[in-house]
């Protein structure tokens, strides 16, 4: 795993292997899906990526629009999109996707300032959950926490406040943070403050 993921950390090559086998999706994270649902209003257009099971659709309010996305074909009508891959695609505007979902996906991106100023360009909001790091006071401990996030995959690692410095320098605003189990929380970026595309 750790030789997988420091090659993706280095020539931004993803882990396709992996993740095209639906065995490798934990249904302990529809938790997490089901809470992102719940951030969602109702008539929001919705693009998933990482869509992998395709549950986020069960737990969205009925008016909304949903695309999935994923490295590799989800069924029809996937628009397949590997974001360690250049050049990122645009959005299929017909449909007027207004909602980024990323449920455990965005500690697999190599150049995530790079996927976060794409999407300032594509969506008018992020729902994000992020494993952000902790500040450690040893070296030690600093060793220890990027060998777990390599041993997990993870191709970044970023503290709090430097995840929602990237949304913010792209011109997205932190309109809404749900604290999360195991230091994994859920973010809500918004290119306006008086987004509607937020449950209340």
């Amino acid at each position: 795993m750790v030789i997988r993921t420091l090659r993706t950390r280095i020539f931004h090559i993803s882990d396709r292997n992996r993740w095209r086998d639906l065995d490798n999706h934990d249904i302990a994270w529809d938790k997490r899906t089901r809470n992102i649902a719940a951030l969602i209003a109702p008539d929001s257009n919705v693009i998933e990526f990482g869509a992998g099971r395709r549950q986020l659709p069960r737990w969205l309010p009925p008016s909304c629009g949903y695309i999935a996305s994923d490295i590799v074909a989800r069924g029809e009508q996937t628009l397949v999109c590997d974001l360690n891959k250049r050049p990122l695609p645009s959005l299929p505007h017909q449909t007027s996707v207004q909602v980024a979902v990323f449920s455990g996906v965005l500690e697999y991106v190599a150049d995530l300032p790079g996927v976060i100023s794409w999407l300032a360009t594509q969506v008018d909001q992020v729902i994000a959950s992020y494993n952000c790091i902790t500040p450690a006071d040893t070296v030690a401990a600093r060793i220890r926490a990027a060998a777990a996030r390599l041993s997990a995959g993870w191709v970044n690692g970023f503290t709090q406040a430097e995840f929602i410095a990237s949304f913010d320098k792209a011109g997205f605003t932190l309109i809404k943070y749900v604290e999360g189990e195991k230091n994994e929380h859920i973010y809500v970026f918004s290119k306006s403050s008086r987004s509607n595309h937020l449950s209340t």
